[in-house]
């Protein structure tokens, strides 16, 4: 039965991811990997805007754009929905197997991976995504050492490379190796012992091992274009919470929305079970953990990494019931569940064959449908390339399909600043000031919801004209403009 739910746990989730891409920040990523594969480069100005041309571009996350383009390019859409969930697959297998190393018991690690990878599974299609995955990673060779077993540390700095320029998450990985060393430390400081457990006698338990890995992580981390100045731009960015504050995933997260229903019992089953998985030795869960919930409860795109900390200690808590509990004895016999089984293994592979993705057609593979399509046939039909207003939510589908048409804005928050980003925000909502923010940027058209207050404006102003609109989008052209 353990194999089948081992299959179980990462093969659910990989079917549900196998739905449609619908994130709309993808877009601008595929957008860059173009840019690095036609220019054999890594951009470090922006090619995309006409707002922000030629101001300096931190690309960090240009790896995860190149991939997902070439995946694109090469095996179609479905390749990346295929990847996004085979990564999504593996990280709860691995995860799995790390709640099963911390417990002890097979179906309690099952139900808490199942549990933290329902939460997980909501940035399956950013690169976030491999975060997680990453994170998982380091985790079980950092529990290894843990363990006294430093034969998988050369692990970490050669995922670190990769990671440093995937996504900003790596500090993460710096992060949890610093806390495991700082653990060791101090238990060794509190015992009088050089090593950082009892019975860990060998010399891979010792915190200059661990040291000495964590200096090749932070030098492999320094392999990007950017350089030394990668390290600091996660803090940099999260300074900037003027613009943050308007991007919703930075937001604090809004339980009276399902879609944080999942974070919700994760917390709930933290508070209610968490305390029996109390172990001597084991604070460094409790001050992750802290640690983890304050960034997630600040910031909903951390609840990933709350839901991975959290995980063994739900696991932990949970192989205290009877009945969660490994057992050999009494279990029925193999034969009396083969029929269980197979049905079991033919049920995932049939759901998984129903959502798999046959075909790249756009129309199976892409969510396009808030997506203003047909205005933007319209537009290429005008031939309009002047200065344009455009929604934020649409920017990075511009940048992908209208290369020729530098945007005013897209996902890139960090990139246009606060003053810009605000602007846009007040001439969308049509804020009294809208008119002068219009004629401050001399915008000649604009791409915006049709139920945008501005479109509302736009509508009965003398000085402004209908060029489009459906129940979607709305285009409007300044008078004597083209």
């Amino acid at each position: 039965m353990r194999w089948v739910i081992a299959w179980l746990v990462p093969g659910i989730p990989f079917a549900y991811a196998l739905g449609r891409l619908s994130d709309p920040d993808l877009f601008w990523h595929l957008a860059t990997g173009r840019f690095v594969l036609s220019h054999g480069a890594v951009p470090t100005t922006d090619p995309f805007s006409w707002t922000a041309a030629g101001k300096p571009w931190t690309a960090h996350e240009w790896l995860f754009g190149t991939l997902m383009y070439w995946l694109q390019q090469r095996l179609g859409w479905q390749a990346i929905l295929l990847f996004q969930a085979a990564v999504l697959a593996l990280t709860l297998h691995l995860l799995l197997r790390l709640c099963r190393e911390r417990s002890g018991s097979f179906p309690a690690a099952a139900l808490s991976a199942l549990l933290c990878g329902y939460v997980v599974s909501g940035t399956v299609q950013r690169p976030q995504a491999l975060s997680w995955l990453l994170a998982v990673l380091f985790l079980l060779v950092l529990e290894r050492w843990r363990r006294g077993k430093p034969d998988r540390l050369w692990l970490l700095p050669l995922a670190m490379v990769p990671w440093a320029n995937l996504h900003g998450g790596f500090v993460l990985g710096l992060g949890l190796m610093a806390a495991y060393l700082a653990e060791a430390v101090v238990r060794g400081w509190i015992t009088g012992r050089r090593v950082p457990l009892a019975g860990a006698a060998t010399p891979g338990g010792r915190p200059t091992v661990l040291a000495g890995w964590l200096l090749a992580a932070v030098a492999a981390a320094l392999v990007n274009p950017q350089g030394p100045r990668l390290l600091a731009y996660p803090l940099w960015y999260l300074q900037h919470r003027d613009v943050l504050n308007g991007v919703t995933e930075w937001l604090s997260p809004n339980f009276h929305l399902s879609s944080a229903q999942p974070l919700e019992l994760l917390l709930v089953g933290l508070i209610a079970l968490g305390w029996q998985a109390r172990r001597p030795g084991r604070w460094l869960d409790l001050c992750l953990l802290v640690v983890a919930t304050h960034m997630t409860l600040y910031s909903v795109r951390n609840e990933g990494l709350l839901a991975i900390l959290a995980a063994p200690v739900l696991a932990t808590a949970l192989a205290g019931w009877p009945r969660l509990r490994d057992q050999t004895q009494g279990e029925p016999k193999p034969s009396r569940l083969w029929v269980l089984n197979v049905a079991l293994v033919l049920g995932l592979l049939l759901f998984i064959a129903d959502r798999m993705p046959w075909t790249s057609d756009p129309e199976r593979c892409l969510d396009l449908v808030g997506y203003p399509t047909k205005a933007l046939a319209w537009v290429d039909s005008q031939n309009l390339s002047a200065r344009m207003l455009n929604h934020y939510d649409w920017g990075g589908y511009l940048i992908w399909t209208e290369p020729h048409r530098p945007v005013f804005i897209d996902g890139r928050a960090d990139l246009y600043g606060s003053e810009l980003f605000e602007e846009h925000n007040r001439a969308v909502d049509a804020k009294p000031d809208w008119k002068a923010i219009l004629d401050r940027w001399k915008i000649e058209w604009v791409l915006i919801r049709a139920t945008d207050s501005l479109a509302q404006v736009l509508e009965e102003s003398p000085a402004w004209r209908r060029g489009y609109r459906d129940r979607l989008a709305a285009v409007y052209l300044r008078k004597g403009a083209r």
